[in-house]
């Protein structure tokens, strides 16, 4: 029997990272925090990279009797999953070349 996951829309969670990304600046402003480190930055990046990398791997892994949902649905978060990859390892690039 196929397991039912509730399925959230990458959309969300991205939306969610972008929202609390905007926000940093002015939370960080009140709290006081360590300086800005480009070498631990980088390393974070790369293991965003690497697990968005094994969601992806994992998704693509699972049978289609899995996924609850249409063809259309699936095909949406594989995108987004593709998206995203891309996305991780842009900045995960990026921040290697000290951008």
């Amino acid at each position: 029997m196929a397991c039912v996951r509730p399925i959230v829309s990458l959309g969300v969670v991205y939306g969610a990272l972008v929202a609390g990304l905007a926000l940093a600046p002015a939370l960080s402003a009140r709290a006081q925090e360590k300086a800005w480190s480009q070498e631990q930055v980088t390393a974070i990046a790369a293991e965003l990279e690497s697990s968005v990398s094994d969601v992806q791997d994992s998704f693509r892994k699972e049978p289609l009797d899995t996924f609850v949902g249409d063809r259309r649905s699936r095909y949406a978060l594989k995108q987004d999953l593709r998206l995203l990859r891309i996305l991780t390892r842009n900045l995960a690039s990026d921040l290697k070349e000290g951008g």
